[in-house]
């Protein structure tokens, strides 16, 4: 495989040029081989999406003597730290010169730190779903992309066509779906 990296500048907001990198995969077999960019690859293996993260559904349930003293989320963090901040040194309890941290991975370890008991409860079903919902978005890419790579090599009604794209899959799966586009180029010939 070859790879053909080309700079465009164009002018930027502040009448400077500026310069973006494009990449193109080539299959060094020929001409007659697809061509997939940089971004058609990001778009496929989901780096425009955002995985969701076990923390973006945790909810951490801060209790002080038996009294809820705040309910905290990831959407909410920032505010209700700021406020469970300032009710602890209402009771008394030092949180010290930082403050109680903005991130909700860290903030029950401090928060345990200064005495107070913490829940966490993460919503499984909601994370399982949300999970889900990206994995069927990638498959749904990829399957997208299988058909198209089918119909440019003209192997769209073999039989063997999905045999030889296991195997290159295989050969080229772990460098990226552009190995895997180059080496099915490769293999479809021992089928048409």
């Amino acid at each position: 495989m070859m790879i053909l990296l080309t700079i465009q500048i164009s002018p930027g907001m502040d009448g400077k040029p500026r310069g973006k990198f494009v990449v193109t995969w080539i299959n060094k077999t020929g001409d007659n081989d697809m061509h997939l960019d940089k971004e058609y690859l990001d778009k496929l293996s989901g780096k425009d999406l955002s995985y969701p993260q076990k923390k973006e559904f945790t909810t951490l349930y801060v209790y002080h003597r038996g009294t809820v003293l705040a309910i905290i989320n990831a959407t909410n963090i920032v505010e209700e730290a700021t406020i469970l901040d300032a009710k602890l040194e209402e009771l008394g309890i030092a949180v010290g010169n930082k403050g109680l941290p903005e991130n909700i991975s860290e903030l029950p370890q401090k928060l345990f730190s200064l005495g107070v008991v913490v829940e966490k409860v993460v919503n499984t079903d909601v994370y399982r779903m949300a999970k889900d919902g990206h994995d069927t978005i990638i498959r749904a890419r990829v399957s997208e992309w299988k058909k198209e790579l089918y119909e440019y090599y003209g192997v769209t009604d073999n039989p063997k066509a999905d045999a030889v794209y296991e195997k290159a899959y295989d050969r080229g799966h772990s460098y990226g779906y552009g190995e895997v586009s180059s080496s099915f180029g490769n293999l479809v010939d021992l089928i048409i």
